[in-house]
């Protein structure tokens, strides 16, 4: 009787091992070795981890057994699970916790804006645009949150217009002094990618200055921050503060400073346990998990058309090669033609030269009365040759 836990422990992770890979098989990874093998790094990657959980429940007879239920490991960067620590009824207090550490002040209220009407439909095609978290503060600032968790050469443009969209959409009719317009800043959490190349500072704020390096006060409306989480992994921190707490937090990759960070600040602790109420619910791990296969299936078009792409190059670059071969052949040609030409018409005239000199002094030396069969002698020409002269 014992046993019975380990054995049904074990079946259960036989059963879930090929329901998993049934999965894999019949939606995703047959058609593609490549994206089979990338899903396969994911799901053993700190990314996608199967979480077990063990419970005690009853079976028909009514003796107790214990079970195990897997589910994924969530983390606070994946998106639904960032929006809901953040940007969901119930979030503001942990919302105000993480902008008092990324600005630096003391906030007395934060209130959510659930208005998504900033962004046009199909910026990005295929993909329909929702702002991550929108924040107001008590005099009127607003706050985007973006948790980003790759960048491009494309970031510039996209974190400036977010920031011009929200600021513009403030403006009313009639207010010709621009009263309802406050301030925006813009918070963008990067996972993976480098913004600012130099320093070691993960944390970087944008403002307008004039040329001598001095703030504008006059668009001191207009705020960014940058917090990349790839540089704290590398350098880390001696002396964490409030800020390195919630960002470690959100990065979840060193459980200890989670650990100290939720013993250190009640905000931190509340998203611990928050946190923890999302890993409970199915809707959520199941909308993580789509996500997660989402984001496989763009990787895996994404090196299909890489694939493509090159192949076709090669067809091409080879094409275009021979074609410039030949013709650089041919132009090589005509230059070393020319070039031997040259050299065997000098040859020639030289010898040609050499003959009607030795025709010269048979003429002269014949002119003189000398006999034929000498002079053939002398210049090397034959006799039929000095006789016609």
């Amino acid at each position: 009787m014992k046993q019975r836990p380990l054995l049904l422990e074990a079946l259960a992770y036989f059963f879930v091992e090929k329901s998993r890979q049934k999965i894999l098989d019949k939606l995703y990874i047959s058609k593609y070795a490549k994206g089979r093998n990338l899903f396969l790094k994911n799901l053993n990657s700190k990314n996608f981890i199967l979480r077990k959980s063990q419970y005690e429940t009853k079976n028909k007879k009514g003796r107790k057994v214990n079970m195990i239920q897997y589910s994924k490991k969530l983390m606070p960067k994946e998106d639904v699970v960032f929006k809901r620590l953040f940007g969901s009824l119930g979030s503001e207090k942990i919302l105000k916790g993480l902008l008092e550490a990324v600005l630096d002040v003391k906030l007395n209220s934060v209130t959510l804006d659930f208005n998504q009407e900033y962004l046009p439909e199909n910026l990005e095609e295929g993909r329909k645009n929702v702002l991550d978290v929108i924040a107001e503060l008590e005099n009127g600032t607003k706050i985007n949150v973006e948790m980003q968790s790759n960048i491009n050469s494309k970031i510039g443009k996209r974190v400036l217009l977010y920031w011009s969209r929200i600021y513009a959409s403030q403006a009313k009719k009639g207010d010709k002094e621009l009263k309802t317009v406050h301030k925006t800043i813009g918070v963008w959490i990067i996972d993976k990618g480098i913004v600012q190349k130099s320093g070691k500072d993960y944390h970087t704020i944008i403002k307008a200055r004039n040329k001598n390096g001095e703030e504008c006060d006059v668009l001191d409306d207009f705020e960014i921050h940058f917090l990349e989480l790839q540089k704290l992994r590398k350098y880390g921190t001696i002396t964490p503060r409030k800020l390195d707490f919630w960002m470690w937090f959100i990065d979840h990759t060193n459980e200890e400073l989670i650990e100290m960070g939720q013993r250190s600040y009640e905000e931190i602790r509340e998203a611990v346990e928050k946190l923890k109420e999302l890993q409970a619910d199915p809707i959520v791990s199941q909308i993580a998990f789509q996500e997660e296969m989402a984001e496989i299936d763009r990787a895996i078009d994404l090196a299909d058309a890489k694939e493509r792409a090159m192949k076709q190059g090669i067809r091409q670059g080879k094409k275009r090669g021979m074609q410039e071969g030949i013709k650089e052949g041919r132009k090589e040609g005509i230059k070393e033609g020319i070039k031997e030409g040259i050299k065997e018409g000098i040859k020639e005239g030289i010898k040609e030269g050499e003959r009607n000199k030795q025709f010269e002094i048979a003429k002269n030396l014949k002119a003189k009365g000398m006999d034929i069969t000498a002079i053939s002698e002398v210049t090397g020409l034959s006799i039929e040759e000095v006789e016609r002269i």
